[in-house]
Formats: C-alpha cells, structure tokens, sequence
C-alpha cells in the first residue's frame, strides 16, 4: 500500500507528449511478484493493449501526458517518458505493475510483422561482433567481449550463429530492419494473433525471443535481443544482449552488386533503382551508398566525375558546349549536377567553372 500511494502522489508529465508504444521490463508485486517483458501496442486513438508477451493483460486508454485508464482500476501513470505503473486489481487481489523501457530500445522497437520484406544475400558471410550483457532493468553494462558471427540469409530472414552454434533467426520488416519474435511457453496457451511469434523466426536458445536488427550499412549492424526463460509465471527471468558488429571483410563502397569490383555494372544499378527507399521490395543497400534510406541522385553521384560531361574522364573545355546544352534543357546526368542537388539548372554553373578553372581549391 505505501509504494502505491508514492506511485499515486507522483506528478503526471504535463506539458510532455507521451509515445507509449514499445517493450518494457516489468517487475510486478502483489499476492505474488515477479518480472517479465511487457509491451504496449496500438488499437487506435488512445486505445493501447498494454500486455505481456503471451497476450494476457489489458486494454486501456494512455493520453498525450500519459496518463493511463484501464476500466475500473486505479489510475496509472508514466513517470518519464520511458517508465510508467498501473495497479490492476488480479484475482480479486492488487497488485502494482513497475515498467521501466528495455534499455537499448526505442518506440520502434518490432511487436508486430506486417508484412516480410526480401532479405539482401549481400550480408551473409563472417562479422566481426561487440557483444555486451546489459541489466534489462537498470540498464548497467558488462564487459563487452568480441566473437566471430556468421550471418546467412534467406527469402526473407537472416540468422545469426555464434562460434558455438547458438543461432538468432529474423524475419525483415523493410530493407533496413529486421525482427525477431520466438514464443513458446509450455505453461501458456500458445499465442495467437499478434502476440505469436513471427514467421520465418526462430532460435535454438531454448528461451522466448524477442529483437531487432537495425543495419547501419552494408558493412555494420546493431542489435538488441531480448530472452525469458521458459518458466512459470513469477519464476521467469530475463537477460538482455546488445550485438555491434562489422562485416570482416567489408564490401567496397559502390560495390552494389558485390562481385568486388566497382565498375560501370554496379552504376547501371544504382541508376535504375533511382527513387527506391528502404521499403520497397527492390531496396539494396550496397546500393543506398549513403545508407540514408533512399537511393538517389546523391548516391549516383558517387560514380561520376562533375563536370565530366564528354565522359573523356577529364574536365576541359571540350566539356563546355555539351554542358551549357545540358544546363539550356535543364537535362539531368549526374556528371552535370555539378552541386549535386538532383537537378540540372544554372546554379550548377559557378561549381562547373571552378571545377573548369581549378579555383574550388
């Protein structure tokens, strides 16, 4: 009763927009405690489902200030933006929910798999990888130690097997992230709906899975999964895992279709896949030079010598006539956007004479 009413005088964040969604690390006490991974999801407006990851819970209302109603309880709150308490009345006896988000996640953290998206082959091989045990309720650190992983893909998933076997399989919800769902409990009903485990997921952990995958580039990646044992309500545990790693034998910059040489082949690439983002089907990131999450004009640029325009492979005068016909017809090739801005006009006049002259320096 007395960690309820501190919980209850505590001040709402008035003034703060809350985003509630995500997975959280609950520690729960009442007629009996314990912890688990607990997490909100959206039923539209207001309506959260806020539950553990079998599904059991409730369905509330949480307001821009987080403030939080589930029917007749008390009222629950979020204390930050990352931590909230409810007091669900179980069985007839209370009990009070403290649920702080699992260190290394954000709101986007994948609860649910809309739809598989195709895996790019180009990551399969041997990484580099910075593991670190991390306390899912403090968020405190251990030593990192490094390993070598290897990754392989499929239609849709990529693995990841430690030195030892152990393996992570998810699935690819776009062209830049990945998820991991693996639930399977023998004291629970099998999950159903959008808490079972997603399709294509697995791991021979012989724990439940939850994670996210988030490539950075061709070359590196950072992951966090999360695991709970197989046990009882009240008895689970939980460990956390952060994963930093980097492609041993890194893909050259431009290298878009991975054949180790950066040539007229993987620029033809990069041009036809013009205006694809990390969602579309077709989305590859060897080619999404920047890895901004678009393939683009900034991207092609990084084949093409601005100014080159003859594609003699110099910038000379014999480049001025067929660039000011360019500029006239406002056609676009890369090696006349010479301020790389994705259009061909007069603003590219100036950089194309100092190019010309020698004077950009």
């Amino acid at each position: 009763a007395i960690i309820i009413l501190l919980f209850l005088s505590a001040a709402p964040l008035v003034g703060q927009d809350i985003d509630p969604r995500g997975i959280y690390f609950n520690r729960f006490v009442g007629s009996f405690s314990g912890t688990e991974w607990f997490q909100l999801t959206p039923v539209s407006g207001l309506t959260y489902q806020l539950r553990d990851i079998y599904g059991g819970g409730f369905t509330g209302q949480i307001d821009a200030e987080g403030n939080i109603t589930i029917g007749a309880f008390p009222p629950g709150m979020f204390t930050t933006p990352d931590n909230f308490v409810i007091f669900p009345i179980l069985g007839g006896s209370p009990f009070t929910f403290t649920c702080n988000r699992v260190p290394t996640t954000t709101v986007d953290f994948p609860l649910i798999l809309a739809s598989a998206h195709p895996a790019n082959a180009l990551l399969a091989g041997q990484w580099s990888n910075t593991l670190r045990s991390i306390n899912p309720e403090t968020g405190s650190m251990g030593g990192p130690s490094t390993e070598v992983i290897t990754i392989t893909t499929g239609a849709n998933t990529i693995r990841i097997t430690d030195p030892g076997g152990l393996f992570f399989q998810g699935v690819f919800e776009d062209g830049l992230k990945a998820g991991f769902r693996v639930v399977n409990n023998p004291f629970f009903p099998p999950p159903s709906g959008i808490f079972a485990s997603f399709p294509g997921s697995s791991t021979n952990i012989g724990q439940d899975l939850l994670g996210e995958l988030n490539m950075i580039s061709i070359n590196e990646f950072r992951a966090s999964f999360l695991l709970q044992s197989r046990t009882q309500l009240g008895n689970q545990s939980q460990t956390l895992f952060e994963f930093e790693a980097e492609r041993i034998s890194p893909l050259e910059q431009g290298d878009a279709n991975g054949d180790g040489v950066v040539d007229a082949e993987d620029e033809f690439i990069v041009e036809i896949l013009q205006g694809t983002t990390f969602e579309d089907t077709n989305y590859n990131l060897a080619a999404d030079i920047n890895s901004d999450g678009i393939i683009n004009f900034i991207d092609l640029a990084f084949y093409c010598l601005q100014g080159d325009v003859n594609l003699d492979g110099v910038v000379n005068l014999s480049d001025v006539a067929l660039f000011a016909a360019f500029v006239s017809n406002s056609f676009f090739v890369c090696e006349a956007d010479i301020n790389v801005d994705g259009a061909v006009n007069l603003q590219d006049i100036a950089p194309f004479v100092e190019i010309l002259t020698g004077s950009g320096g």
